[in-house]
């Protein structure tokens, strides 16, 4: 069971008293009863930062939140061990407890945990991580210090930001046109007095809540209205100071007395970082006053053996002279107390030279865009493109690192030799690549940094420079998908899609086998099949339509709802059975049907390929298209804007398509089953869900609805649009553990299987394992067939041929 406690006490000592007695109260795990598997403790620095949200019924702020699970060979021993901790906190009037109602609420209380990092987002990822170690009854003690010092430290910060302030004022020069401007500061400044006074004499709660700053601030800029400079530098200066303030925040295994304190630094500011340090001395000296040691599991390095005893360090050099007589491993570490003096930390706090040399290209948003990075490394398990079998190094983090030690690199280049070239940009390419715009690294990410994002800026910025290379096969991609000419669509299908694939196939099969290792470009196209495109396009069974035209397909029998249906290249052009599907699917469950003009692309692969001018036709040309259309059936209510692909549905989502048709954005399935479609699945499938999920991770619910068995097979297709055509290698090693996933589903199915999905790319991806044995299905496909059986094409052709085709 999973258990969060939120404390509202006066101040931190109850939180204390409840770890300690709950210590107490349960026996080792292993002890053959119920007990404490985990006891992990953080204050009210860290509720602010991550941005906890209160389950208490309560209008203030937790003092403190612990979450507990506990453990038991049966249920029963695990609600006795419940049960015990309510007793408890019988006592703690101040104390609310919420027991995880079932496993997904379990996960939600453990993902504050796990964004703890985010402490140090106003400081650029930069802190100073002290893990010191308690005795349990002395944990309350050293709460109420921490408490007084960060008052302490709060009152210094208000107090220094008011000198400052007030002396800004006072040399600030009056303008010319500005005679009375002198008594307005007169004024201020005994404003400024006062608030200086008020903030000697504040108590906790005054100087935490910033009442006293809050309200000179407001007189002050009353004072300078109309002087933009000064008003500017007031702002400036409560920026800067503000920033500075020094703030112990602590969180702790709370079992066994082990409490990390965290003080956010700019490590840029040497005077934040000196007031730190001297905030890391006191740490040291009141924990070692309560009978604690100075290291409890990040070890002692440079910074901490200044906190160790003479005669300690002398045993540890005895040690290490006995076992490295030649000195060789580390000299002078854990036996120099200087060394520490001589590291330094770079920052993306820049000085004003190097601020100015980012503002070109777009690298200034680029630095901002990562510096929060708190390296904790959340994000590798759901990176797409980190596969440590086949690459360590481009997950998330690490091309952060990558990123940030570029951005020195050109700052030092460009003051060095004084030029504005970025030749070190070229570099960035392999950082950019690698990344298949998925966002998942998003969501575990306790600084919300969506790597996509960063990439696709990454690769705006390498286009704008000359050093992004689009690959020959992925510039005519995405030229076929701009185009809305019909002929050039026909002759692009018939020539690149299906003899090219053609020959692309037949030769992967004869040498794909035997490649290996690292090979040029072209060999890396023959590593793995590519996807096969049907015979047929919707466009080729539908009447002929012009691109200022809608064409309306309308069900037998009574109309229940009318739905826009948005094809979208992968659905429409390249397997284009899931649109023909998708439209058979929505008549069958009673749905009119608008159809767009042909071709049109929603935009997102050439955005990923940073092809912004391309990008931003096709948003305007389909913005204004659905605002057209939307307006010619003014007379009809649209209960959905619907889509077989995700990244179509993240594209229609971003040019509000569903503020114009005034209706949701919806998975064709998701539509088809809210509307009563009368489909059954009986039978057993894989699942391969989308990086891009149109169906929001709950496909799982929905086919067991209808009846289907269902196994989900992890990890991205490598498909990933068209990265698979410009980056082979990178997608090679991504189909390298798709494959092993998906035979290792098939194990125990002797005779192969259907694994489903819901995304048209992801077809193409699944296409090249299916020599394994399993068929890549689209869910919409499916569906028609349980609709329809295997003549449910014949059954779509003679619905398409009836479709009206208006023009607006």
């Amino acid at each position: 069971a999973t258990l969060c406690l939120e404390f509202f006490g006066p101040d931190m000592e109850e939180a204390s008293e409840v770890v300690l007695a709950l210590s107490g109260a349960f026996p080792a795990a292993g002890a053959g009863q119920e007990a404490l598997q985990a006891l992990e403790h953080f204050d009210d620095e860290y509720v602010r930062a991550i941005g906890y949200k209160v389950k208490a019924p309560r209008a203030e702020t937790p003092r403190a939140v612990l979450l507990v699970d506990v453990v038991g060979h049966s249920a029963e021993e695990t609600a006795r061990g419940v049960a015990r901790i309510r007793s408890i906190l019988e006592g703690h009037r101040n104390t609310h407890l919420f027991v995880a109602r079932d496993a997904a609420e379990a996960r939600r209380f453990w993902a504050d945990r796990k964004r703890l990092g985010a402490i140090a987002a106003r400081t650029n990822a930069f802190k100073l991580n002290e893990d010191v170690v308690l005795p349990l009854p002395s944990l309350a003690a050293f709460a109420r210090w921490c408490e007084q010092e960060n008052l302490a430290e709060e009152r210094h910060n208000q107090e220094h930001l008011v000198r400052r302030v007030r002396g800004f004022l006072e040399r600030a020069p009056a303008p010319d046109d500005a005679a009375w401007l002198p008594e307005r500061i007169a004024s201020a400044r005994e404003r400024c007095g006062a608030a200086m006074a008020a903030v000697a004499g504040a108590d906790a709660r005054a100087l935490r809540s910033g009442e006293i700053l809050a309200a000179l601030k407001r007189d002050l800029l009353e004072f300078v209205r109309g002087y933009p400079d000064l008003a500017a530098g007031v702002e400036r200066l409560w920026q800067q100071e503000r920033g500075r303030l020094i703030v112990l925040a602590t969180h702790m295994h709370a079992g066994d007395g082990n409490v990390h304190v965290n003080i956010p630094v700019m490590s840029s500011d040497r005077v934040m970082m000196h007031r730190a340090e001297r905030a890391v001395d006191r740490v040291m000296e009141k924990v070692a006053s309560l009978g604690g040691v100075c290291s409890g599991e990040h070890g002692i390095g440079l910074t901490k053996i200044k906190y160790l005893e003479p005669s300690r360090i002398e045993e540890l050099s005895a040690h290490r002279r006995a076992l490295d007589p030649g000195g060789i491993m580390n000299p002078g570490k854990l036996a120099d107390r200087a060394l520490a003096e001589l590291v330094f930390t770079p920052s993306f706090n820049l000085l004003e030279l190097e601020a100015r040399i980012l503002q070109h290209g777009k690298l200034e948003e680029l630095a901002l865009r990562i510096a929060k990075c708190v390296r904790c490394g959340k994000c590798k398990p759901d990176c797409c493109v980190y596969h440590p079998a086949r690459g360590l190094f481009f997950h998330p983090r690490n091309k952060n690192l990558a990123i940030g030690a570029l951005i020195e690199g050109l700052l030092y280049e460009a003051q060095r030799e004084r030029s504005g070239g970025f030749e070190l940009l070229r570099w960035l390419g392999e950082v950019a690549e690698h990344c298949t715009i998925c966002h998942k690294c998003a969501k575990p990410c306790p600084v919300d940094i969506d790597t996509g994002e960063v990439s696709v800026l990454e690769r705006e910025i390498l286009a704008a420079r000359g050093f992004k290379r689009t690959r020959m096969a992925t510039r005519a991609t995405l030229s076929f998908l701009d185009s809305r000419s019909p002929a050039y669509n026909a002759l692009f299908r018939a020539g690149v899609v299906r003899l090219g694939g053609s020959l692309q196939r037949a030769l992967s099969k004869v040498v794909g086998p035997a490649l290996g290792g690292d090979q040029p470009y072209p060999v890396q196209m023959l590593k793995s099949p590519g996807p096969r495109a049907d015979p047929q396009t919707l466009r080729d069974l539908l009447p002929p339509c012009r691109a200022d035209e809608a064409q309306v397909l309308v069900p037998e029998g009574e109309i229940r709802a009318t739905v826009f249906y948005f094809p979208g290249c992968g659905s429409e052009r390249l397997h284009s059975s899931v649109s023909m599907a998708a439209v058979h699917v929505l008549l069958a469950a009673g749905t009119r049907v608008v159809l767009p003009p042909p071709f049109l692309c929603c935009g997102f692969p050439a955005w990923a390929n940073a092809a912004t001018g391309q990008h931003s036709r096709n948003v305007l040309r389909d913005t204004i298209l659905f605002s057209q259309i939307r307006e010619m059936f003014s007379d009809l209510r649209f209960d959905a804007v619907a889509v077989t692909c995700g990244t179509c549905r993240e594209a229609l989502l971003s040019m509000e398509a569903g503020e114009i048709f005034q209706a949701p954005v919806l998975d064709l399935a998701r539509i088809a089953v809210e509307r009563g479609l009368a489909a059954r699945l009986p039978g057993d499938y894989l699942y391969h869900p989308p990086c891009h999920d149109s169906l929001d991770g709950k496909a799982e619910p929905l086919l067991s609805g209808l009846g289907a068995r269902v196994e989900t097979v992890p990890h991205c297709c490598s498909e990933a649009g068209t990265l698979a055509l410009s980056r082979p290698d990178i997608t090679d090693a991504m189909l390298d553990r798709k494959r092993a996933a998906v035979a290792e589903a098939l194990g125990t199915r002797p005779q192969g299987a259907v694994i489903l999905t819901n995304c048209p790319s992801c077809l193409s991806g699944l296409g090249r394992t299916a020599a394994l044995g399993a068929e890549p299905r689209h869910l919409a496909v499916e569906l028609a067939r349980a609709i329809s059986g295997d003549g449910w094409r014949q059954a779509f052709r003679a619905r398409a041929a009836a479709a009206q085709t208006v023009r607006f």
